[in-house]
């Protein structure tokens, strides 16, 4: 084997450094450009030290704030207009320099308390809106994270995400594209949440009169066809259901087959009713712990106690964590919709709670869910009234539902599209 001569070893480096020199000052643009915006310069790369200047931040609790007189609170906590505050610590990496950018604040002093930080705008910072969705970015998210977990005290970190390099457009009708752009669709999800808002408001209003009140015997509302039928009467839940009620697997959540059943946990739960379908569960469930559709799983401990969830055929094969418990209704005296409905409002949340409150923590046994007195409809239509309210009520269910679907779909698009109008960084490491 021979050795390369003196002579050659000058040319190889060289050719190395233009190479390297070329990859270096390759130009820093986005993937996706507007049309009058591609044949401007190329973004520069900056540290957030140079857009923003980090101060200390409050460090007190809501409650402490609640006691302290506004004119004895540190101006350098003060949030001003334009200023950034980003998430300085979390227990999930996730989190951790996720951010808001203040350009409405209508007057209201609003107070940076740990552990978020200060960032207060200098005069070069970019077009208003545009640095808010910066930190969305795949550039800033990465660099901040690497910081994070390179900062031993919280105190420090401050010093570390200043020194995050941040790409910025050279024109400033690019920063105020990409900043109307992705505030339109922020617009768009914020009406979207608005309106989801309101019909659940809507719902729980409507369910307050749809069933009787405590120690009422007939609902406020009740639909015309059923006017002259005779009065609700109380039934303890227990007698209404097929079978004693259960409590769900005690199992770590993962993956042991090629389809294991969806785990639902006390946390999946929504306080409407709502499930976010998580993780799979590990090794231990037979065909016989599955739900079936139209059982209802409440959860009977901590701070969620009371809320339930009604299965769906749609759920496919499900299990539950210990901390639920499965409710199945007789379908010939008992429709596993109206029972979800009535499960969700005011009083029967309350009843719930009020068990829960003697045992000195969260938490309902088995024995006092199902005790539960339920206003029933008379019989003498077999379930026709309580037909028509599990209708009208899923009726808006499925509004909410596909108004969370819409919503879902804008926030997927605007990750999309916040990473192709933002250059990575990354990728020139």
């Amino acid at each position: 084997m021979g050795f390369l001569s003196v002579n050659i070893w000058p040319q190889c480096l060289g050719a190395c450094g233009n190479m390297m020199t070329q990859k270096r000052l390759q130009p820093l643009v986005p993937k996706l450009r507007f049309p009058e915006l591609q044949d401007t310069p190329p973004w520069t790369a900056k540290p957030l030290a140079d857009l923003y200047g980090f101060k200390r931040t409050l460090p007190l609790s809501r409650k402490l704030l609640n006691f302290r007189p506004r004119d004895r609170l540190s101006n350098n906590a003060l949030c001003e207009e334009g200023d950034i505050v980003p998430t300085g610590a979390s227990e999930e990496m996730d989190d951790v320099g996720k951010a808001i950018e203040l350009n409405s604040l209508d007057g209201e002093p609003i107070i940076a308390g740990t552990p978020t930080l200060l960032a207060s705008r200098r005069e070069s910072v970019p077009v208003p809106g545009f640095v808010g969705q910066l930190f969305q970015s795949v550039a800033v998210r990465t660099g901040i994270k690497r910081e994070a977990q390179r900062s031993k005290v919280y105190g420090g970190f401050a010093k570390r995400i200043a020194s995050v390099q941040v790409p910025i457009p050279s024109m400033v009708a690019e920063q105020q594209k990409i900043a109307d752009c992705l505030g339109s669709l922020d617009d768009l999800i914020a009406a979207e949440s608005h309106k989801r808002d309101a019909l659940r408001h809507h719902k729980r209003a409507l369910m307050q009169q749809l069933f009787p009140r405590p120690g009422e015997s007939v609902p406020k509302l009740r639909f015309p066809e059923f006017r002259d039928d005779p009065d609700w009467e109380e039934v303890s839940l227990g007698r209404l259901l097929v079978r004693t009620s259960d409590f769900g697997i005690n199992s770590a959540a993962g993956s042991c087959s090629e389809r294991p059943p969806v785990y639902i946990r006390v946390t999946d739960i929504g306080d409407v009713g709502q499930f976010v379908p998580g993780p799979r569960v590990d090794c231990g469930a037979t065909d016989a712990r599955y739900r079936e559709d139209g059982d209802i799983v409440p959860a009977r401990i901590r701070g969620s106690v009371g809320t339930s969830y009604r299965v769906r055929e749609e759920d496919g094969p499900l299990v539950y964590d210990a901390f639920l418990i499965r409710v199945t209704p007789n379908p010939e005296r008992l429709l596993a919709r109206f029972l979800s409905a009535y499960l969700l409002t005011a009083s029967c949340r309350d009843w719930v709670r009020h068990p829960s409150v003697r045992h000195g923590q969260p938490g309902i046994s088995t024995a006092e869910y199902t005790s539960i007195p339920l206003p029933m409809p008379p019989d003498i239509r077999k379930l026709a009234e309580q037909e028509k309210i599990a209708d009208i009520l899923g009726s808006l269910d499925d509004y909410i539902d596909a108004s969370t679907h819409k919503i879902d779909i804008l926030r997927q698009h605007k990750r999309g599209l916040v990473q192709q109008l933002f250059p990575n960084l990354e990728a020139k490491r």
